[in-house]
């Protein structure tokens, strides 16, 4: 008698077993269902982005394709008889007048009159006693040191 309860104990073990196997199979294929849904939703999703950016930032003849399956509206049919005679082109001739900018003006804004000015002369290395000075050439840097600005001005 023993030995036959034993061997249903383990028998009912097995079953049990086997049913936590099925249940535990269902989750996993309930599981991999899911991932496909979502899969496939993230596949349509990267499509519908990279469409949307080729229509952003892609070039103007990738912009907008025309459809075939649309119809075209024919405006002729609409347009009176003196408009279809008349298909002289119109032209317009448009002036205006622009101030041009002075030369003076080009680059960036003037650095203010109040900054502090340390000016720095350039000399050139060989012995400029027999040289001609022949002109200068200034050039303003904005510099700046903690708690103040300087103007640097560089004399060549």
């Amino acid at each position: 008698m023993c030995f036959k309860s034993r061997a249903k104990d383990q028998e009912n073990g097995f079953q049990r077993r086997e049913a936590e196997i099925q249940k535990k199979d269902a989750v996993i294929q309930k599981g991999q269902a899911e991932n496909n849904k979502i899969e496939s939703k993230n596949n349509w999703l990267t499509q519908l982005l990279a469409q949307l950016r080729s229509m952003l930032f892609g070039s103007k003849s990738e912009r907008f394709e025309e459809d075939t399956n649309q119809m075209k509206i024919e405006f002729e049919e609409y347009a009176t008889e003196e408009g279809k005679q008349d298909e002289t082109p119109v032209k317009l001739t448009i002036t205006y007048q622009r101030e041009k900018k002075s030369k003076k003006e080009n680059g960036r804004n003037r650095l203010p009159e109040n900054l502090q000015v340390v000016e720095y002369i350039i000399e050139p290395d060989e012995n400029p006693t027999e040289m001609k000075r022949i002109g200068e050439e200034h050039t303003e840097i904005l510099d700046f040191k903690p708690s103040k600005f300087l103007k640097l001005v560089l004399v060549r």
